[in-house]
């Protein structure tokens, strides 16, 4: 940055924040044009937005997002008023200027901020006014500096997200301790005598429980953002796509108002830029293709989210060729993700689920939109880190819909506390369809493949000790043999089971003993336990004990 241009910190950020709403409207602007050149209400939004910019970098004197916004608004000035001969080129002139806005824009914040080469594009801007008989001098246009203030230091209150989040690990904190209150009263309030300084300590306790998660629950929805912020990037996604694979493509986005933790946004962007690749590259077939099918030329993709209790759902579905099973199954087989053998025994949702394993993809070539053929594991993993599910539905040469399951808030997660081989574990309740008592006489099959009858329906079962690897000396995995473990809570006869559900699968997971359903805030977990595949995290109880998180799906 040239010396002239001397701002503090916070103008910065205030420029950077103020100048990305700007072009997110510019992009939004340029998608509807692209398509209606004569809607006038997106041309004059998109000519204003490049007009803010210009104003401000103007008035900051940050002399290359100055001088490239100016470009862009008389070629956008051109554009309005009709004075443009090919307006393919013109509009792919101004996404070009709105990506090279938005990189100088990402980095106007850096201690040495270095001005960007725009001569290129300035070049190709001056050719296309001159094609359009604009060789003339640029009109002159001045702005008095009491118009730009308004725009540029309008009065909005701001919060910094790790303001937010220093305040959301003390309300965390504040949420242990009410734990610690809670038990030394169920203690004292328990014993023989109770006393009038027990039940007023049980009143105190109850007030600062009822406190504490009002608290809670008003600084996390302080965290909340419209998943709207990630629905404005696709548009724009969906339009390079369709140009690169040459496929016509009609994007429908609907649920843009539901909410989600900002944290989770962020790493939601990955997942569903894939899906959306996947259905370009894998899905969408080709004008000429589905016309031979009896389609329409574009093909249609939906995003479409909501809210269930309190989780946020996310669909991706198209209308494309589906997904082949006989292709997942010769993948399969060809690159040794699976045997002969347990593919015969491998429903069709099993078989469809394959896409998300490693390294698997029907791809032999990459291509320009599937890029290096990174598999759907990508977004398996990172939705796991979420503590979310993905799952799967396709009818072949009909389509595919992807269903994402993410909490809508991410701090403090509802878990039931168990315990086995005397130690503590917390599972999930997103993915718990139900917990009950079963007895051993009720458990059939030999060895890994026990199982019971649960509602009609077969479910294979396990004991997470030897899930877990857990070796101690009194305690048998053998489900249908007495005495299993010694600390099983209910009798050598009966067991407890936790009926698991995720990824339209269902299993069940044996445990010593169930204890309790709780709030926890989940910490990551130490070197030591870090690379047990079956834990996502640990978290520290109200009687001081540490209870270690279970990966559900990690337990199939």
């Amino acid at each position: 940055m040239s010396e002239l241009i001397k701002i503090t910190p916070d103008m910065k950020r205030q420029f950077r924040s103020e100048t990305t709403e700007h072009l997110n409207n510019l992009e939004k602007m340029l998608m509807i044009i692209e398509k209606n050149h004569e809607n006038q209400d997106a041309l004059h939004s998109a000519f204003r937005s490049i007009h803010s910019i210009k104003g401000n970098s103007t008035y900051l004197d940050i002399k290359d997002i100055n001088h490239l916004s100016h470009d862009l608004e008389d070629l956008m000035d051109n554009l309005r008023s009709g004075q443009v001969l090919n307006y393919e080129d013109v509009i792919g002139l101004l996404f070009q200027g709105l990506d090279l806005l938005k990189d100088m824009n990402r980095r106007i914040t850096d201690e040495e901020y270095a001005e960007s080469d725009i001569s290129e594009i300035q070049s190709k801007i001056q050719m296309a006014k001159s094609l359009a008989g604009n060789e003339s001098a640029e009109k002159k246009r001045e702005e008095s500096v009491s118009e730009l203030l308004p725009d540029m230091f309008r009065q909005e209150i701001m919060v910094d997200v790790e303001t937010i989040d220093k305040f959301m690990n003390q309300v965390s904190e504040l949420a242990i301790a009410k734990n610690v209150l809670n038990y030394l009263a169920e203690m004292i309030i328990s014993g023989d005598q109770v006393s009038e300084r027990s039940e007023e300590l049980g009143k105190v306790s109850a007030n600062i429980n009822k406190i504490s998660n009002n608290l809670q629950i008003d600084v996390m929805h302080l965290r909340l953002v419209k998943i709207n912020t990630l629905f404005e990037r696709l548009p724009r996604i969906v339009r390079d796509l369709s140009q690169k694979s040459e496929k016509k493509i009609e994007l429908f986005l609907e649920g843009g108002e539901t909410e989600i933790d900002c944290k989770t946004i962020e790493q939601m962007v990955d997942p569903l830029v894939h899906l959306i690749r996947n259905s370009v590259d894998h899905g969408i077939e080709t004008p000429a293709e589905r016309v031979k099918q009896g389609k329409s030329e574009s093909g249609l993709i939906k995003v479409i989210a909501s809210e269930e209790a309190h989780y946020a759902v996310i669909e991706v579905m198209d209308d494309g060729r589906g997904i082949d099973h006989n292709t997942i199954r010769q993948k399969a087989l060809k690159k040794s993700f699976i045997s002969e053998k347990e593919l015969i025994s491998m429903t069709e949702n099993e078989i469809i689920n394959l896409i998300f394993m490693p390294g698997f993809s029907t791809r032999s070539k990459t291509t320009a939109v599937s890029g290096r053929g990174v598999g759907l594991d990508i977004v398996k993993n990172n939705i796991g880190t979420l503590n979310g599910s993905v799952s799967i539905d396709c009818d072949q040469d009909i389509g595919t819909r992807i269903k994402l399951k993410i909490p809508v808030f991410m701090s403090v997660t509802d878990v039931l506390i168990t315990e086995t081989a005397g130690r503590k574990y917390a599972f999930p309740f997103s993915s718990i369809l139900k917990s009950i008592k079963v007895k051993t006489k009720q458990i059939h099959g030999r060895g890994t493949r026990q199982f019971i009858l649960f509602n009609g329906t077969v479910i294979f079962i396990k004991h997470l000790g030897k899930i877990l690897g857990i070796r101690k000396k009194g305690i048998n995995y053998d489900l249908r043999q007495k005495n299993i473990s010694s600390e099983n809570k209910i009798s050598d006869e009966e067991l407890y089971v936790i009926i698991m559900t995720a990824e339209d699968r269902t299993w069940g997971v044996v445990v010593d003993n169930i204890l309790k359903r709780d709030n926890i805030l989940i910490k990551p977990l130490e070197r030591y336990f870090a690379g047990i595949r079956e834990l996502s995290g640990a978290a520290l109880l109200g009687d001081g004990s540490i209870a270690l998180v279970i990966d559900p799906i990690k337990t199939l």
